[in-house]
């Protein structure tokens, strides 16, 4: 049975990274009904043959579901509560599937780290088989920056820097034979392209701090290996980079070949070299040990030095690689990230303990948001951790996964063939440390990779029994529960993935009877989904617009925008567009309540400040009562009053317009529709204030002009009026015929 799970655990581990890394939830049902499947089946197993202690070592990681099984009841995100829930069950189920597996067979344990070589030269050959025009993956590429089976550029860098140099620290152990060595020594050069072909500045600053963690575990004659191994495998890979500029793809794909090839011989060549018995003398010597890393470190200085002020170094990289080292200083995006950091603790205090429940960042970011950026992730995995299940969740997390490091660390100390260890936590260390500044732990595939990472540390040739020190009767009752909430999430994983296969039905079909059907049958089976019931309140309003039951699918639309703000009511963005369907229908006074609410927990929403000033308007031509008459006037003049303040205020922050990516403005519509207000009002000077404030090739001058000219007359201001209509006649030929009408 341990092969039969085994095998399982590997075609999931080696096929899941073109399910686009895992990221998206839809992408990640199937796996985890297949693992909870293979958990069932090891737990009856174990149960019947009274088994279930060999897990015992390791049980201490099925508390960690239960942190987001606690935010669940405080979730400000419901769907991605329970998307977190699945995920982290699947992950606990994994590994404890996989140690189980290499536990009771050494060939196994053997093989995991041939499986882990594999995965990272597929994902390497099929990034470059994409570069060479021969696999079209989408979005393989984002801005000629390589991004392959993630989609993303930055965790497509650090993953390749992850197996780099997984493969650089695994060559030196003393055991490999030529197929092995050739195994770790041939992909390093194309690991190095990829990885330089990413240009993730994070992942140019993380990699060599991690390589250096390395060379300082390692024994002096492994440090020598270590250097040199590296610097030819870098050579190669940045000539590598210039050979792909060219558009030959054969040609390509040889000369990287041959480059590989004289790589692995080199390697080849410099490792019996090193064995030569006059080596011997540097043996374990302390002293040694810290020459080599005292060296590298006064390297790395002349290194910075000469990139800093663009050296003899600096001068001989490619063109793309000199401008993406440039840009590390001074670079928005790093500074975005310390506002990210910042706006991430403050909603920490919504619920410090227990957490707001998964993917909380993405409802409430807008909230705490200090300036207009766009972001769903907070680029710190740590601090959406501690959104999520709050900082005593965080607190177990660290725990957990720390004691299992503790562990590989002693084994490292008791082994005297330990690189192995050193190659399992610098690569952890690689992901962890990059994980501080972006958000690779949302993808499931690098989950994975550092679950399969930490069964082959763990179970490595020192048996330092693990169980010794977490010796408890309660494993059982904590392995129990754990069974039971798997057996639970996994009903909802099912129902979930069924409710995205009808929604999948239902945009892929024009009857409007099978349309609506379908979007039901995932509403019923998953009640969480935005998307879902924004689908089917789109449907409900075209029906509305076709004037098909107009009564009957109005209240449809009411009933599905109320459910809607009862799922994330302090999500502004879905207030809003809850808003949005309801002023389609007619809604007009339950649309206004809604975008007042998105204002109130959204500062930088122009979206919503022009909606909220056009359905007051709307209400005030609906008013029928002479006595509340303007009431909704004066209202719409607040709100864009706000919106004026907030501008104001966000103009005079110094970095305020390099993070806009949500284009904050006091936009041309809303100044045209506060000037129809104005006008109501007769406002004449405030008029032309906005008048004044618009750009002369606003679509919206002519509309203001003729508000402006109305208002003045009115005012009995005829030869004002008169300039300004004589003022804009030239630029307007028809703007008298529009007074005529």
């Amino acid at each position: 049975m341990n092969w039969f799970i085994f095998i399982f655990l590997a075609l999931i581990f080696i096929f899941s990274p073109y399910q686009k890394g895992l990221y998206f939830d839809t992408d990640f049902y199937g796996v985890q009904l297949l693992v909870f499947g293979l958990f069932i089946m090891l737990f009856l197993t174990l149960i019947i043959k009274k088994e279930l202690s060999s897990i015992k070592p390791v049980w201490v990681i099925v508390v960690l579901p239960f942190f987001y099984l606690i935010s669940l009841f405080n979730a400000e995100n419901p769907m991605g509560a329970w998307n977190s829930l699945l995920r982290w069950t699947c992950y606990v189920a994994f590994f404890l599937l996989l140690y189980w597996a290499a536990s009771r067979d050494k060939k196994i344990h053997q093989l995991l780290p041939v499986v882990f070589q594999i995965t990272g030269i597929w994902i390497a050959i099929h990034m470059l088989f994409n570069q060479f025009g021969w696999l079209e993956y989408p979005t393989a590429f984002i801005f000629d920056r390589f991004a392959g089976v993630f989609q993303y550029p930055n965790t497509f860098g650090m993953i390749m820097g992850v197996f780099y140099l997984f493969s650089l620290m695994m060559l030196l152990q003393s055991r490999n034979n030529l197929p092995t060595f050739i195994l770790y020594a041939a992909p390093l050069v194309i690991f190095m392209i990829c990885f330089i072909e990413s240009y993730s500045r994070g992942m140019f600053l993380v990699l060599p701090v991690t390589w250096f963690v390395g060379l300082l575990l390692l024994r002096p004659l492994k440090q020598i290996q270590y250097v040199l191994y590296t610097f030819i495998s870098v050579v190669a890979g940045v000539m590598g980079t210039v050979i792909l500029k060219q558009d030959t793809p054969v040609a390509n794909l040889i000369y990287i070949t041959i480059i590989s090839g004289i790589v692995v011989l080199l390697l080849i060549f410099i490792k019996k070299w090193i064995s030569n018995p006059k080596f011997d003398k540097f043996g374990d010597n302390r002293l040694y040990r810290f020459i080599g890393p005292a060296v590298m470190m006064v390297f790395a200085l002349l290194l910075l030095l000469d990139l800093g002020f663009k050296g003899l170094v600096y001068q001989q990289m490619p063109t793309d690689l000199q401008e993406r080292i440039s840009s590390m200083t001074g670079s928005t995006s790093a500074r975005e990230r310390v506002l990210f950091t910042q706006d991430a603790f403050e909603m920490t205090k919504e619920s410090p303990l227990f957490g707001s429940g998964g993917d909380s960042w993405a409802s409430l970011y807008r909230t705490y948001q200090q300036l207009p950026y766009q972001a769903n992730k907070a680029h710190n995995e740590y601090l959406e951790f501690a959104i999520d299940i709050g900082w005593l969740g965080l607190a177990g997390m660290i725990a957990v996964f720390g004691f299992f490091y503790f562990i590989i660390v002693k084994k490292y100390r008791h082994s005297d063939e330990n690189t192995a260890f050193i190659a399992v936590m610098i690569s952890s260390l690689t992901i962890l440390l990059h994980s501080l500044i972006d958000f690779n732990l949302s993808f499931g595939t690098v989950w994975l990779l550092l679950l399969w990472l930490l069964v082959y540390g763990l179970l490595g040739e020192e048996n330092l029994g693990a169980g010794k020190l977490i010796d408890t009767k309660f494993y059982k009752y904590g392995i129990y529960a754990f069974f039971g909430l798997l057996l639970v999430v996994g009903f909802f994983s099912y129902r979930f993935m069924t409710a995205e296969h009808d929604y999948r039905l239902a945009i892929n079909t024009n009857n409007i009877s099978e349309k609506e059907f379908h979007l039901n049958e995932a509403v019923d089976k998953n009640p969480y989904s935005h998307r879902y019931l924004f689908a089917s309140g789109n449907l409900y309003i075209q029906l509305v617009n076709r004037d098909i039951n107009v009564e009957a699918n109005s209240q449809n639309v009411i009933g599905i925008a109320g459910k809607l703000t009862e799922l994330e009511p302090n999500n502004s963005f879905l207030l809003y567009q809850a808003g949005l369907m309801l002023e389609d229908v007619g809604e007009t006074a339950m649309a206004s309540s809604l975008f007042e609410k998105a204002l109130d927990l959204d500062d930088f929403g122009t979206d919503i400040y022009e909606a909220a000033i056009r359905v007051k308007l709307e209400l005030d031509r609906e008013q029928t009562d002479p006595s509340a008459k303007g009431n909704h006037l004066n209202d719409a003049i607040a709100v864009y009053e706000q919106l004026v303040i907030t501008y104001a205020d966000f103009e005079k922050n110094p970095i305020g317009n390099e993070h806009n990516s949500r284009k904050f403005q006091v936009s041309d519509d809303a100044k045209s529709m506060a000037a129809e207000v104005y006008y109501m009002l007769a406002d004449t000077v405030a008029i032309e204030t906005i008048l004044m404030g618009l750009e002369s090739d606003s679509d919206v001058v002519e509309d203001v002009v003729v508000l402006l000219v109305l208002s003045l007359q009115e005012a009995g201001k005829f030869e004002e009026a008169a300039d300004v209509l004589e003022a804009y006649q030239a630029v307007y030929p028809d703007l008298a015929e529009r007074f005529m009408e």
